[in-house]
């Protein structure tokens, strides 16, 4: 009799997991797909990267270092991000230094209007200045155990942390306005067993790495935009965006519609968004425009009673320069 009564319970037990489980489950959920579109500025932006710098009062003063140290490898890493990003046209750093040598001006003081004379005459919109304000260089040694009179401990084992701090600045070359500036941080650190600490080049390389990714980003960013974007099924709202469901590439006359959802970021005022539904046959059946004025969520419904079958594109175009183009398939 227990054991029926024990059964009974565990039954019960067993069938209310399973109801909570299949109330509670339900299509699956993903964000909007995070694909990354940069698009260049409507115009070229043209830039040169100083030489890395300290200042006193207004007055810029650097080094000519070599170029193993982290003051000319942070410059080098800065100028091949930004040569590689679209949009953007970096003004040779060996040809600049040469111009600077030609004015007379070796290590020591650069004036700001002589490097805006400079600027001009190569043509240049804007100037990157760089500036380490913190080069911190630590070692801590762990050892055996405690010291003990003439049985002093062995140390086993030496931790090395580097912290960089670079302060970046952009500079319109026309006007003389300071456009932007901040300090950006990396750190490393690295553990040897022995006496002998880690080499400073182990740390210092993935944080110039690291230093001048940031740096681009922070050069580019106001120039650039970002959109994600993805065809769904299905979209539901949270909060103050949206969420796709079943993400497809493949839709029939029975899922009715075909919905676009897209997050533009980094949105200026008026940036203007022109999406285009075109058929198999390359026409354009249905298009339309939306203003942003700051960063949001666009939700675009294409239907698909009396679609023809084959294969369709979408297509977004951002002030004009095309961000991205979708195939997908309509079947019956």
């Amino acid at each position: 009799m227990q054991q029926t009564i024990l059964l009974v319970i565990g039954a019960l037990i067993l069938g209310t997991l399973l109801l909570l489980v299949v109330s509670t489950s339900g299509p699956a959920e993903l964000p909007a797909q995070t694909v990354s579109v940069f698009l260049p500025p409507a115009k070229v932006l043209e830039v040169a990267v100083l030489p890395f710098w300290r200042t006193e009062g207004r007055r810029w003063y650097w080094y000519w270092y070599s170029d193993t140290s982290i003051e000319a490898q942070l410059r080098i890493g800065l100028e091949t991000e930004l040569v590689n990003r679209p949009g953007v046209k970096v003004f040779s750093r060996e040809r600049l230094d040469e111009l600077i040598h030609e004015q007379g001006i070796t290590a020591g003081v650069l004036e700001w209007k002589k490097a805006q004379e400079i600027a001009r005459f190569i043509g240049v919109k804007v100037l990157v200045a760089g500036e380490i304000v913190q080069y911190d260089d630590r070692f801590k040694e762990f050892t055996a155990g405690p010291s003990l009179p003439f049985f002093p401990s062995m140390p086993m084992a030496v931790e090395r942390r580097l912290e960089v701090s670079v302060r970046l600045q952009l500079l319109d070359v026309a006007t003389g306005e300071v456009l932007k500036a901040k300090v950006l941080s990396a750190s490393r650190s690295k553990t040897e067993s022995g006496r002998e600490p880690p080499s400073e080049k182990e740390l210092s390389w993935p944080i110039v790495q690291e230093l001048s990714v940031h740096m681009a980003n922070e050069v580019t960013g106001d120039w650039m935009r970002e959109l994600r974007y993805g065809l769904y099924k299905k979209v539901r709202s949270r909060g103050d965006g949206w969420v796709g469901i079943n993400p497809s590439d493949t839709f029939t006359a029975a899922d009715q519609e075909v919905i676009l959802l897209i997050y533009i970021a980094r949105a200026q005022r008026d940036d203007l968004v022109t999406i285009s539904w075109k058929d198999p046959q390359g026409n354009i059946v249905e298009s339309k425009e939306t203003r942003y004025t700051k960063d949001r969520w666009v939700v675009q419904r294409f239907a698909l009673q009396g679609r023809p079958e084959g294969s369709w594109t979408v297509e977004a175009q951002l002030n004009g320069v095309q961000a991205f183009a979708i195939q997908f398939n309509v079947s019956r």
